[in-house]
C-alpha cells in the first residue's frame, strides 16, 4: 500500500505522468467547502471537487479534499480484490495531474510541500480526515468489469480502525502514533 500512495503523491508533488488515462475525475462546479464532505465520496469525486478549489485559489480546502481521496485510494486499495487497481489507481492520477497545467501542477505540489505537509499544520488536517471516517461509498471505480457473477470484488474481512488508520497515515504522512480514533468511533 505504502508504494501505491507514494506514486499518487508523487504524481501531484512531482506533476510528472506518462501515457492517456480515461477520465476518472468527476469534474465539480464549484469548491467543497469543508463542513459539506461526507465519507460516502469516492475518491475521483473528491479529486473533482479540488480541481475546482485550486481554479477558484482556495489550497488550502484542496489540500483537505486531495489528502481526503488519497486517504479514501489508499483504504479502497486495501479492501478492493483486484489485479487491476494499482493501473486504475495510477490512471486516476494521471487525470488529476492533467487537469492543470504543469505550472499549477507545480504551484500545488509546492504548496503542499511548504505548507501543509509541516506537523504544525499536518497533524490536525490529518486527525480532521480520521475523524470522518473511512469510506462507506462501495469502491465501484477501482472494480473491474470481469467480475464473476456474485463476486464483489472487495473484501469482506477487513480490520476497519487498523487498516483506516494506516490509510491515513500513509496518504498524510502523518506517524500512525500521532492519530488516534475519536473514542466514540464505530466502524
Amino acid at each position: 500500500m505504502k508504494t501505491l500512495v507514494l506514486i499518487a503523491l508523487s504524481l501531484v508533488l512531482t506533476s510528472s505522468y506518462s501515457g492517456d488515462a480515461a477520465a476518472n475525475v468527476y469534474v465539480k462546479p464549484t469548491c467543497l467547502k469543508p463542513e459539506a464532505i461526507t465519507n460516502m465520496m469516492a475518491p475521483p469525486e473528491l479529486y473533482g471537487y479540488t480541481q475546482v478549489c485550486l481554479k477558484e485559489k482556495k489550497n488550502e480546502q484542496a489540500a483537505l479534499l486531495f489528502f481526503i481521496a488519497a486517504s479514501y485510494a489508499a483504504y479502497d486499495f486495501e479492501r478492493v480484490e483486484n489485479d487491476k487497481k494499482i493501473e486504475m489507481l495510477q490512471a486516476l492520477g494521471q487525470d488529476f495531474s492533467k487537469a492543470q497545467t504543469e505550472d499549477e501542477n507545480k504551484a500545488f505540489g509546492e504548496f503542499l510541500r511548504n505548507q501543509m505537509l509541516l506537523p504544525p499544520t499536518m497533524y490536525p488536517l490529518c486527525q480532521q480526515i480520521l475523524n470522518l471516517g473511512p469510506p462507506m461509498y462501495p469502491p465501484t471505480y477501482l472494480l473491474a468489469s470481469d467480475l464473476k457473477d456474485g463476486d464483489k470484488g472487495y473484501k469482506t474481512e477487513l480490520d476497519v480502525p487498523l487498516t483506516w488508520l494506516t490509510a491515513v497515515g500513509m496518504a498524510t504522512k502523518c506517524t500512525v502514533k500521532n492519530l488516534q480514533l475519536d473514542k466514540n468511533y464505530k466502524p
